[in-house]
């Protein structure tokens, strides 16, 4: 797959009885270990040949390919200044280790310090192959999954070891150089003294122990190298200030640069940044600092003052308001919980926040220094301070919409603003207290439809400012002077792996990105010029087993997938041994192949933008799925490992969710066009396009065996209806009712008989859970309803599939991971905070 200039060339595969050979590329001269035997190479050749790795990796990972094994032994670095990066994926073979051989021979193996293979130690053997101690990155020291990150450290070690012409992490063991990986403080202070600030501004990115605010794209690094080589950048500057040792983990005093491609940086020490969140923006490249280090945090407020920070914490299980003193970083928790979305009131003198109790959420108000919590209103979903104090909008929802309200700031009377028959997220009174700024959100055709919002405080008359992309997802939106600023991200962006910070003025017709970001933040709160909090994170999502299948224990069972990507939407192969799922481990959404019994994963579709919802044909010879490669989503088909692609429907609009008859004649799916939405078949030609279910209906699950399909009718209330339909003609069969608060009840699917369903909603505790139901036409069979799969404390189901060999279940389970960051010097913000007063 890997065809680079950089890269060694693979032309084949030989096999000479048992025995396996690769034929490769020779690749002649020394390797780069050869020469850093002779000493640090110098600043010109250093920055070539560091350019050149970031080339091949770059080809290597848009390839979904990671190296795992980037050292100077397996790079081959002439005098001429040619570069080949050897043996991607591949591991050598250790020296045999004779059976009395200790654990403690091993540890000292010259072999093992040097070599691929390495693991923990088993008795007195070593197997999986992890990488070379001392290159691995942190999280694969750990055993833990890996991605091009891994790469991105190694990278770091490098670029360092050629710069200060000796090894960064090297001890008399393995062991003793992994606890050096882990543990060793990384002293820039060691380079030579005319290393470039920029050199060592990316090798602090590139060597940050943990990965989330690691340089997340090795194609970054290509660019500060190539303007360096090319003279966009003064080769010759001073080392920044702060260049002395690096310390592990989140202790690292870093001061991060921003790239447009956006990153998480490292974390900052905390002294002084009360008084910093107001200074006038800094002139260089937009800083990101992290707030917080213990469990998942988000929903930031800062007061006026520049002091606090209210935010929302579970690090000790349950949801608190938690109280930060920016100056010392003292950290207290100030609620008893199960709390959310705290807002400090203008005269930094207490907080207003949400209780959920019993279903319910209710607004209280607390002294920030702590007491008795007095609750304000009842059955409320948002607050917002006005500039002030002396009132609080709510938002309240109904069935359908949302009611917007003001009370005094002491409880009290409340008053009717407006009725919106949308979702609402966020209510930010603008400076002169005249109007409410919020995002509405809706579906159309199970499309999103969001817009930014005003609401006049004295009249409730709204006016849309701009209306998103459709399928656009975004943070909650905040006043900056005259204008809106929000995160947020379209379909437009699939592959980009960033949401974009934007600025609207408010007589203007487009907003204007002004910052990037590798997740998309919930909250966002201006914290002076050029300075942003907001929470960084997002929802991990894996593959999990139910103990047994339908039949036994309903709980998440052994993961079958990990780390931080998000795996979606399983569906068995007919045999039961594979699950197609689809994921973002490759930078977009493609299709992926896991082997049940071995845990082997193969990715299938390679397109830079996205595939999602994958099905196997009932007859295992062709992968149906969704894909946006056209411009818009339609059907697509292939061979069992993607090849062959080809596009099967034509709506013209957004068709998804596919499914096939048992024989092959006919793909169904759902259409949002809006001139003919529903349920609609197609011949696998693209002919005979047909209609059978009129409507706002999607995710259609055909059962082969009995030629139903059950289809979802979209709805915003606590309810939804699943229609059964005949696949001839549309017909009716039956339907069920669907209760609960989850607006996405997801695809059903049929149990091997092809007359049960196993469908998801929420349970009598408000969990997400699945259920099964006998579908029996003209009886009601609501009574033989039962849970088969519940979601646990920490993981969430939200797509399942089920095999139709044995009807076990296999289900995409997520969880949120989050931290409160802070970002300076964004051009083009918070400028109107200036003048004030600390």
């Amino acid at each position: 797959q890997l065809n680079h200039p950089n890269i060694a060339q693979i032309y084949g595969l030989e096999k000479s009885g048992e025995t396996r050979a690769l034929v490769m590329e020779l690749v002649p001269g020394p390797t780069l270990d050869e020469r850093l035997a002779a000493g640090p190479f110098s600043l010109a050749e250093s920055l070539s040949i560091a350019l050149q790795l970031t080339q091949a990796l770059e080809e290597a990972h848009e390839k979904g390919i990671v190296h795992r094994d980037l050292k100077p032994q397996n790079i081959k670095a002439s005098g001429e200044g040619k570069v080949k990066v050897l043996d991607f994926g591949l591991a050598k073979a250790m020296d045999a280790v004779g059976a009395s051989s200790s654990a403690g021979d091993l540890a000292r193996s010259p072999t093992l310090m040097n070599s691929p293979t390495l693991t923990a130690v088993h008795g007195t053997q070593l197997g999986v192959i992890l990488g070379t101690a001392g290159y691995m990155a942190p999280e694969q020291a750990r055993g833990s999954a890996v991605d091009k990150r891994a790469d991105i450290w190694a990278f770091g070690v490098v670029l360092y070891e050629m710069l200060a012409g000796e090894r960064l992490f090297e001890g008399d063991s393995v062991v003793d150089t992994l606890s050096a990986v882990m543990r060793k403080e990384i002293d820039l202070g060691r380079l030579p003294a005319g290393t470039p600030g920029a050199i060592r501004q990316l090798l602090r990115r590139c060597l940050e122990r943990n990965p989330r605010n690691r340089l997340h794209d090795i194609a970054d690094a290509r660019i500060v190298l190539d303007d360096l080589l090319a003279g966009r950048a003064d080769v010759g500057d001073a080392p920044l200030s702060g260049s002395g040792p690096v310390a592990g983990g989140t202790r690292w005093p870093v001061k991060l640069a921003w790239f447009a491609a956006g990153l998480v940086a490292g974390a900052l020490a905390l002294v002084g940044l009360g008084r910093a969140l107001f200074q006038p923006a800094p002139t260089r490249p937009p800083v990101v600092r992290s707030l917080t280090y213990s469990g998942t945090s988000g929903s930031a407020s800062v007061s006026r003052d520049g002091k606090f920070m209210a935010f929302v914490s579970s690090r000790d299980g349950i949801a608190r308001i938690w109280l930060k003193q920016l100056a010392s970083g003292e950290e207290v928790a100030l609620t008893a919980g199960s709390d959310s979305w705290p807002q400090i009131s203008p005269d930094s003198g207490s907080v207003l926040f949400r209780r959920t109790d019993k279903g319910r959420i209710d607004l209280y108000r607390v002294p920030l220094v702590g007491g008795e919590p007095r609750r304000l209103a009842s059955n409320i979903t948002l607050s917002g301070w006005s500039p002030d104090g002396k009132r609080i909008a709510l938002a309240r929802a109904l069935d359908r919409g949302n009611q917007v309200l003001l009370i005094p700031a002491e409880g009290g009377e409340e008053r009717l603003l407006a009725e919106l028959d949308t979702g609402v997220r966020g209510l930010d009174w603008s400076p002169d207290g005249s109007a409410l700024l919020t995002v509405t959100s809706a579906r159309v055709n199970s499309i999103s439809s969001t817009a930014i919002e005003t609401v006049e405080v004295g009249t409730g008359k709204r006016r849309e400012l701009y209306r998103l992309p459709a399928g656009s997802v975004c943070s909650a939106a905040c006043w900056d002077g005259n204008a809106a600023v929000l995160f947020a991200w379209s379909p437009s962006q699939a592959g980009r792996g960033e949401t974009l910070l934007q600025r609207l003025e408010l007589g203007g017709t487009n907003p204007r990105p002004v910052f990037s970001f590798t997740s998309l933040p919930q909250r966002i709160e201006l914290a002076g010029p050029g300075a942003l909090v907001f929470d960084a994170g997002g929802i991990h999502q894996n593959l999990f087993e139910i103990g047994g299948g339908s039949t036994a224990e309903e709980n998440l069972g052994r993961g079958l997938t990990g780390g931080p990507t998000r795996d979606r939407q399983p569906a068995f192969s007919p045999d039961g041994r594979r699950i197609l799922f689809t994921s973002d481990r490759s930078g977009s959404l493609d299709l992926w192949s896991l082997e049940l019994a071995t845990g082997a994963i193969r990715r299938l579709t390679f397109d830079a933008t996205d595939d999602w919802d994958p099905q196997w044909s009932p007859d295992g010879k062709h992968l149906l799925w969704s894909s946006n490669r056209g411009g818009h989503f339609e059907i697509w088909i292939a061979e069992p490992d993607g090849t062959g692609a080809r596009q099967a429907s034509a709506d013209g609009s957004d068709a998804e969710n596919p499914t096939m008859s048992a024989d092959g004649a006919w793909i169904v799916y759902s259409s949002s066009n809006p001139a003919a939405p529903g349920i609609w078949k197609v011949r696998p030609d693209g002919s005979d396009a047909t209609r059978l279910l009129a409507g706002a209906y999607t995710l259609p699950e055909l059962a082969p065996q009995s030629g139903w399909i059950a289809a979802v009718e979209t709805s915003s209330g606590n309810e939804r209806t699943i229609r059964i339909v005949r696949l001839e003609d549309g017909a009716a069969v039956a339907h069920l009712t669907v209760s609960g608060r989850r607006q996405n009840p997801g695809r059903s699917r049929w149990l091997p008989d092809g007359r049960t369903l196993v469908f998801y909603g929420d349970d009598e505790s408000g969990k997400a859970a699945l259920f099964e139901q006998p579908i029996v036409p003209g009886r009601d069979t609501r009574n033989e309803r039962r849970r088969v799969a519940v979601s646990d404390e920490q993981r969430v189901i939200e797509s399942f599939g089920v095999s139709s060999v044995d009807g076990r279940i296999v289900v995409s389970a997520g969880w949120a991971d989050s931290d409160i960051l802070l970002a300076e010097g964004i051009p083009g913000i918070g400028a109107a905070l200036r003048d004030k007063n600390p």
